[in-house]
């Protein structure tokens, strides 16, 4: 419907969607990964609160059945003058996604016409999101109908196959991680969603699913900060990232102690 459409940035509602329903299992430990704190705060509400723009009008979160009354009642904390939606998350990412663009369609507070509705997601645990790629992302997507943050790759890739063998060196100029936020006007990604639902496709993320469907995504670039914190180191460094960043006062506690030579009347 809007393929070959340009959208007049400025003239457009944004919502954020927040997958929030995985276990993460590579985390290890009792407390799930977006309720452990990151140098004193859940990751999720860190996340939620590096969204927390102007621009976005409302969050949409998908959780998982379990968690959905914890989750709900640390976010509405946190965010006392946002309007909050929760979903219910699916089996995959995937599925999570699309249960939050289903709640969204239904939002009643959308002023402007499909093509103009701009739906940001992110994922739940990239905390360390800089605000002006947030902005950027926006304005790309306003403009073109789908955008994506991503860094150049700084390793040569190789492809192996299975028995472990090169197959292939490519170019890594042409190379980048792809990473969260994504940015689409809702037809765009609502068409790509439901085509992959009635393929049984899956992707990896969200452009994937849009370039499948045959609309082309403008990129930009991001920071290499902006981790996804899978596994326990990652916390570490993202909190070192937060400390040299400036955003965080970081308190350090020890011991030490102090020696000098003995002298006549001392």
């Amino acid at each position: 419907v809007v393929k070959n459409q340009m959208m007049a940035s400025g003239d457009s509602q944004v919502v954020a969607i927040i997958p929030a329903a995985g276990v993460g299992r590579r985390m290890g430990g009792q407390t799930p990964k977006l309720l452990r704190k990151l140098a004193g705060q859940e990751i999720l509400i860190r996340t939620l609160k590096a969204l927390n723009i102007p621009e976005i009008e409302a969050f949409f979160i998908s959780v998982s059945l379990p968690l959905k009354e914890e989750i709900s009642r640390l976010v509405r904390e946190a965010f006392t003058e946002r309007e909050i939606f929760f979903s219910d998350g699916g089996k995959e990412r995937q599925d999570s996604v699309f249960n939050c663009l289903s709640a969204a369609s239904d939002w009643s507070g959308w002023r402007v016409p499909p093509e103009r509705r701009i739906v940001l997601i992110h994922d739940a645990a990239r905390p360390l999101v800089d605000e002006e790629v947030l902005r950027q992302v926006i304005r790309e997507a306003s403009v073109t109908g789908a955008s994506g943050v991503g860094v150049p790759v700084k390793d040569t890739i190789k492809v192996v196959g299975g028995d472990l063998m090169v197959k292939e060196t490519p170019d890594r100029t042409c190379l980048w991680a792809i990473q969260t936020p994504q940015a689409f006007s809702f037809p765009v990604i609502w068409e790509a969603h439901l085509r992959a639902r009635a393929d049984s496709f899956m992707g990896t993320d969200d452009c994937s699913l849009v370039e499948r469907s045959g609309y082309p995504v403008r990129m930009v670039e991001g920071s290499y900060r902006n981790i996804k914190i899978t596994t326990p180191e990652d916390t570490r460094i993202a909190a070192v990232f937060l400390e040299e960043g400036g955003t965080e006062t970081m308190l350090r506690v020890g011991q030490g102690y102090d020696v000098h030579r003995v002298l006549t009347g001392r």
